[in-house]
């Protein structure tokens, strides 16, 4: 704050400001944001290359331990890997609220924890399990890297099909790359992203995701306000609330100057459920009305065109939301030019993936796929 005899108001208390570690705030609104951008900008082939949990996940297979165990198609798992990714994503965004948002040690043992859990599922399988069928964190990759990102490859109009983009590769006894694809997974993003996006954009789950997503995002911020009692709590006081054990069974509601007696381990769940819940019921209508409307022009645009249009919108303002309401309360320690400069570079930087995104079709894909492989032919 610019006034450090100021205090910041939480549940109609004013609480005075105190030092407190930046350890947790940094990498929650720096180092967390920072892999959602990368994947934004340079799409999955980069993040795939220095992801540090997909890492952790390889080492058995670096130390020549890994079970190798390959997922049929037809298992639970399998089948449902985007569900439990999303499902695990959610439990994550609960746990953070609830517990590891700024309490540094619940923070480590959680970051541990889940460091084990990705070296134990590369034990056990083959592949990229752990990335693809597990990792919540490859939902938000998705959305914010497919079909492409900003300054993505293309790997359907690449002159060298063997290995391209982010391929599972080994080093052969001559010292050259080869391909070390195991076929865990059959459209993989790490061999084509863009044709892993437009294989599975008309399934159900790819509306839950995108859809619901966003409400995830307005919910998580806009939790602090409903807690707190006020917007100001972000950016000043909930990192300072190292003990967040002990605010479990407090009231999770602040509204109007009237704390409301649902425990925080009820009102986090809750606010995440009904916010995203209601994103994803308005994406299905709009999406309705965006068919009606469609076929009153004897269908112009085919369904998957339509789904990749409302999908990239929801894309667009979720990054914006993240940016805006994550990142920038973060940056208050910035000069205002610099903040403002930042800001603007994320409006832009969204504005270009918006412009790039639009127009691509799977139509569009298949005929620069066709050409590529006539023009080798």
């Amino acid at each position: 704050p610019n006034d450090a005899n100021t205090c910041f108001e939480f549940q109609g208390e004013c609480r005075e400001l105190s030092p407190y570690p930046l350890g947790a705030r940094i990498f929650w609104g720096i180092v967390v944001p920072s892999a959602v951008v990368t994947v934004f900008i340079f799409g999955h082939e980069l993040w795939r290359r220095i992801c540090p949990l997909s890492f952790a996940s390889q080492i058995p297979r670096k130390l020549g331990i890994q079970r190798k165990f390959i997922l049929k198609e037809n298992s639970w798992l399998y089948q449902n890997r985007s569900y439990v990714q999303y499902a695990l994503l959610f439990l994550g965004l609960n746990i953070r609220l609830l517990l590891v948002n700024s309490d540094r040690l619940l923070l480590g043992i959680f970051l541990l924890l889940t460091i084990i859990a990705a070296i134990t599922i590369g034990f056990l399988w083959d592949g990229k399990t752990w990335c693809q069928k597990i990792c919540p964190f490859n939902v938000v990759q998705e959305i914010f890297s497919e079909p492409s990102g900003l300054f993505g490859s293309q790997a359907h109009t690449e002159n060298i099909m063997t290995i391209t983009q982010s391929t599972c590769r080994k080093i052969d006894k001559n010292g050259q790359e080869i391909n070390n694809c195991v076929g865990c997974q059959v459209n993989c993003i790490d061999i084509d992203a863009e044709n892993s996006y437009w294989s599975k954009i008309n399934q159900p789950d790819r509306k839950l995701i995108y859809y619901s997503y966003l409400g995830l995002v307005i919910g998580f911020y806009v939790y602090f306000s409903l807690y707190s009692g006020n917007w100001n709590f972000l950016s000043g006081g909930v990192w300072n609330e190292t003990n967040q054990l002990a605010t479990l069974f407090t009231p999770g509601f602040y509204i109007k100057g009237q704390a409301i007696a649902i425990p925080k381990l009820i009102a986090v769940p809750l606010t995440l459920s009904i916010f995203s819940g209601a994103t994803y019921a308005m994406g299905i209508r709009i999406e309705k009305h965006y068919k009606r409307y469609n076929k009153r022009f004897k269908y112009p645009l085919p369904v998957d065109q339509i789904h990749h249009q409302l999908f990239t919108l929801f894309t667009f303002v979720a990054f914006n939301l993240l940016f805006f309401l994550g990142v920038q309360p973060t940056l208050g320690w910035l000069p205002l030019l610099v903040k403002q400069l930042l800001s603007w570079a994320a409006v832009l930087t969204s504005t270009f993936w918006l412009i790039k995104t639009w127009s691509r079709s799977a139509q569009l894909y298949a005929r620069e796929k066709e050409k590529n492989s006539l023009l080798r032919q």
